[in-house]
């Protein structure tokens, strides 16, 4: 006599998860085997959930979440790296010595490609700007123009915030 196992029922929030892993691990059997299906069930379950409305759904979101993430990180990087000034790395150049960990640390050295010690000196080689600055050229041309309702709610968030928030929600008026 052989003993029937129960087919496996995910929760919604286990559905929800399994969405989110397939994403991120990109593996649905990876993802599976996290929210806890067992093995002797991975093949047909996996193949289940995956038609699952709900599933498709939040895979879809998780997926603009994560795009839009990485976007932003990569933007951010590029803007930090364009707009670096080099006084960290002008102040290991300047120092003369070797920076302890700690003070290292206490830098900041994102547009710092390479430090070279020699009995001469340190020699501070930086990114080269130009790239980074290119893409930030081309990200701002392919960025859907801003409506003027959105330019001026931000004027008006602006002036909010500086305390002008009486004049900025009133009428203009004739002086």
């Amino acid at each position: 006599m052989t003993k029937q196992t129960k087919r496996w029922q995910p929760t919604l929030v286990q559905q929800e998860l399994f969405a989110r892993l397939v994403v991120w691990l990109g593996s649905p059997w990876e993802a599976a085997r996290r929210v806890g299906v067992p093995a002797h069930q991975m093949e047909e379950t996996v193949h289940t959930l995956l038609t699952y409305k709900y599933v498709k759904q939040k895979m879809r979101r998780h997926q603009q979440e994560l795009e839009e993430s990485v976007n932003n990180f990569a933007l951010g990087g590029i803007l930090r790296l364009a707009t670096y000034s080099g006084a960290g790395g002008l102040r290991v150049a300047m120092s003369g010595q070797p920076l302890s960990p700690a003070e290292a640390e206490q830098l900041d050295l994102f547009g710092v490609s390479a430090l070279k010690w020699s009995e001469k000196g340190c020699e501070v080689k930086f990114f080269d700007r130009m790239p980074a600055l290119a893409l930030l050229c081309n990200w701002q041309k392919n960025k859907p123009p801003a409506s003027s309702d959105d330019f001026l709610n931000a004027l008006r968030e602006s002036a909010a915030k500086l305390g002008g928030a009486e004049e900025a929600e009133s009428e203009p008026q004739d002086v």
